[in-house]
């Protein structure tokens, strides 16, 4: 099954739609031989997680990205197989057939296809990724919520499976305050605000203006080269202890609290 980026090719070939690589969705048991498929193809790729796998062509003509079940960035493969099998299942019983580019594949529905880009948004929202990627989200929103049919209890089936509302309501709340109108606003009522949702929307912020931006330039300095100067040895060490501190807190939605009230009340 195609999903993200290349299935909204497939429903609008005409349009330009880049992408970074192309992802697929596959049976779990199907998992090691389509890794085997691709890599009789010329792709060549390790897995670092074991429900996907980047894939690389030799000849560097492009990217695959091979799931077993789409998960929610922020949650480790385990905590997201618990709901992966149920929402899998879905996925598959309401996909349809089409034909890609002369391949017979199969699709997700609007409704899918709007559930994990809207979710997918809020990975890019959280993680900074490119300005693009949140552009292509917005468009492709807006073409998928688009059709007289959509089925709204599908999205929302899929969140409480998934447990995402609190990923649906920031990306919801985002897209708003963009364009307007794109999503009903049945989407946000129907989402009100508890405290998981308070927790996450505190984290985001502990993450994007904090924690971040301190884990890049805490990864950026080597060992190795710290090791040329007491100075810099010094900086190493400090820098260390502080992130390790500052991953601490980030699972401690009361220490990200506290600690944005001290920050925020000094800038």
């Amino acid at each position: 099954m195609l999903f993200k980026g290349v299935a909204m090719k497939a429903l609008r070939p005409e349009l330009a739609r880049p992408m970074a690589d192309v992802d697929f969705l596959v049976p779990a048991d199907k998992y090691a031989q389509t890794v085997e498929i691709a890599r009789k193809c010329g792709f060549q790729g390790d897995s670092g997680a074991h429900h996907s796998i980047d894939m690389t062509h030799q000849d560097g003509i492009g990217i695959l990205d091979i799931h077993t079940f789409f998960k929610m960035d922020d949650l480790g493969a385990k905590e997201a197989a618990k709901y992966a099998g149920e929402l899998n299942a879905g996925f598959w019983e309401r996909a349809k057939e089409i034909n890609v580019f002369g391949v017979e594949c199969m699709i997700p529905v609007n409704e899918d296809l709007a559930f994990i880009t809207i979710t997918n948004l809020a990975k890019n929202i959280t993680a900074k990724t490119s300005v693009k990627n949140i552009l292509f989200a917005l468009f492709d929103l807006k073409f998928l919520v688009s059709t007289q049919d959509f089925d709204w209890d599908i999205v929302f089936k899929n969140i409480k499976i998934s447990n995402s509302a609190k990923h649906v309501k920031l990306a919801a709340e985002f897209v708003e305050r963009i364009v307007p109108g794109i999503l009903p606003e049945v989407l946000r009522k129907e989402l009100p605000i508890t405290a998981e949702i308070k927790d996450y929307y505190s984290r985001v912020v502990y993450d994007l203006y904090y924690y971040l931006n301190f884990r890049r330039d805490c990864h950026g300095l080597l060992l190795k080269d710290a090791c040329k100067s007491p100075l810099l040895l010094a900086k190493y060490l400090y820098m260390r202890i502080k992130y390790q501190i500052m991953r601490f807190i980030r699972k401690r939605p009361a220490y990200v609290e506290l600690y944005l009230r001290r920050h925020c009340a000094n800038t």
